[in-house]
């Protein structure tokens, strides 16, 4: 009898612990949602005023940018990366050269519309690029 009542036990738990993470993951999807509510919002705010807002420029090149260009480097191409000496040799000199290849970025590169990152936010962007990586 007691080997029954250890398998009902072990299942038991092992529901549990199911449900326990389960939940885990969305509450931190929960989480993440309103923090990019925040992120559209004070862009839309920053773009409207037409004021530069390094915090939502940053938080836009880490949600955009960063997984393939962390701190300025490049995963895929070494020699494409964002710092100032490898930009200034490609030509690339203004946040609106840097919001060109956004929009379009060529081989290895996804292309950021309008509607993804909106044309003031690119700019914010671009002009983050340029006085973080130097």
């Amino acid at each position: 009898m007691n080997g029954g009542y250890l398998a009902r036990s072990a299942a038991v738990a092992a529901a549990f612990g199911f449900l326990v993470l389960s939940g885990c993951s969305e509450r931190e999807e929960a989480a993440e949602a309103p923090k990019a509510q925040e992120i559209e919002r004070r862009a839309e705010n920053a773009a409207a005023s037409g004021d530069y807002d390094a915090t939502v420029a940053q938080q836009t090149f880490e949600k955009h940018c960063a997984s393939c260009h962390p701190n300025g480097g490049n995963i895929i191409n070494a020699e494409k990366n964002l710092k100032k000496a490898s930009l200034e040799a490609k030509g690339i000199a203004s946040a609106q050269d840097i919001v060109k290849i956004m929009r379009d970025p060529g081989p290895g590169m996804p292309a950021f519309d309008k509607k993804t990152i909106p044309e003031d936010l690119a700019l914010d962007v671009g002009r983050y690029i340029l006085e973080t990586f130097k």
